[in-house]
């Protein structure tokens, strides 16, 4: 890991190992491990812990959480996508400079996304004995509850 100076890295200056390294507000821990044969590298520390964990068999790999035969275009976490954007629409709108958006979106949003974190895992998969051949074409999705 190293520490990055970054205006939009998420952990403040005075956090940092050597504070007085870092030229902005905020840094990043730069990320690179290798786990087997498999190379991990992020500017957010947090995924690489996340991706050696699942490489570790401290949580479950995707391929383990959803059915073996399901051909899945697409997986929706409400619960993770209604934190991420929690997260990004407040970190985007600071109170002391925003104070209408941001109360407008502590009002009206915040408790929509939680709402939304409450709403189970979802996968959008082809039906089954769907085949692609190879040239555009549209196909049936289907939403199934994981």
């Amino acid at each position: 890991q190293r520490q990055v100076s970054s205006s939009f890295g998420p952990y403040a200056a005075k956090d940092a190992e050597d504070p007085d390294a870092i030229t902005g507000k905020a840094f990043m821990r730069v990320s690179l491990a290798r786990h087997g044969s498999t190379l991990l590298f992020s500017l957010d520390d947090k995924l690489v812990d996340k991706a050696l964990g699942t490489l570790e068999k401290h949580f479950p790999p995707m391929a383990d959480v959803v059915p073996k035969d399901l051909l899945m275009p697409v997986y929706f976490g409400p619960d993770s996508m209604a934190q991420l954007m929690q997260q990004e629409t407040l970190d985007s709108l600071p109170q002391d400079l925003e104070p209408v958006f941001y109360n407008a979106a502590q009002t009206y949003l915040i408790p929509k996304l939680r709402k939304l974190g409450g709403y189970g895992k979802y996968a959008l998969t082809l039906p089954e004995g769907s085949e692609p051949d190879g040239h555009w074409q549209w196909l049936p999705l289907e939403w199934k509850a994981l």
